[in-house]
């Protein structure tokens, strides 16, 4: 997958240069293989590759650590999330 900028639409394609779906005011941070970080209006979230959400854009930062782990930043406090939310790490780290 990748994200692009067409006739000043922001979309996601994949290998074969077929659009998949539209962004809008979501910015591609990274793409692993089933899980998109997006940041949109300073906020961090995570959609997968249907542009289903899979962790809200609440964060100040994410970043995709392995399996279905991020290490999340909230309140100023970094901790380990989830693919569906779980502490896994509290947010008592900075």
């Amino acid at each position: 997958m990748y994200a692009v900028t067409l006739d000043g639409r922001n979309i996601l394609v994949d290998s074969k240069e077929k659009e998949v779906f539209e962004l809008g005011e979501k910015s591609i941070v990274s793409i692993s293989t089933d899980n998109i970080v997006y940041k949109q209006s300073h906020k961090y979230g995570v959609i997968n590759n249907f542009n289903e959400n899979i962790l809200n854009s609440e964060y100040e930062y994410i970043k995709f650590i392995f399996d279905e782990f991020y290490i999340a930043k909230k309140d100023g406090k970094y901790g380990i999330i989830s693919s569906v939310g779980e502490k896994q790490l509290d947010f008592i780290y900075t």
